[in-house]
């Protein structure tokens, strides 16, 4: 599965438009005016510079299908678009890190904690992404940290998600 946006992709848009948005049309639209609920979907059209030449920033363009003629002609404020495919990440709780640079974590391998170098990506307050460094299944101590050391010896019981030391 590509985590990257490509042209024909299906997008997911949703306009938060405060209480304009929610009216009563004569449209085709079976299912009622959601007001800000509603979802619209939407096909990448552009993109430019194309993904394959180096850039810091892209310009995305999209057409979103307005079958249901909800959406009117005007200035759309806090637009939320959002991929129509899951994508899935290697992801561990963010109090699992154990540096100020989100850049190690703790493993328990073969009886002992080891410290783990990693390279983390986006995090969302809760979790973090690990872009390398980890492998699913790969057992990391995910709180309380403080206090535990390399080479630490401790018993893991993964029915219980608890350790000892």
């Amino acid at each position: 599965m590509s985590n990257k946006i490509s042209v024909g992709q299906i997008l997911k848009v949703t306009f938060n438009h405060g209480e304009d948005f929610v009216r009563v049309y004569g449209s085709k639209n079976k299912t009622g005016n959601m007001g800000t609920d509603e979802i619209f979907s939407a096909t990448v059209s552009d993109i430019s510079p194309p993904p394959g030449e180096p850039a810091t920033t892209r310009q995305v363009s999209f057409e979103v299908d307005n079958s249901t003629e909800l959406l009117e002609p005007g200035f759309y404020q806090k637009v939320s678009v959002v991929l129509n495919s899951p994508q899935s990440c290697l992801v561990v709780p963010l109090e699992s890190m154990i540096d100020d640079q989100n850049s190690s974590v703790f493993v328990f391998e073969e009886g002992v904690l080891k410290r783990r170098k990693i390279v983390a990506g986006a995090n969302d307050g809760s979790y973090i992404e690990i872009v390398s460094g980890l492998n699913p299944g790969d057992i990391v101590i995910t709180s309380e940290t403080s206090g535990l050391s390399e080479g630490m010896a401790v018993d893991v019981n993964l029915d219980e998600g608890s350790a000892t030391h």
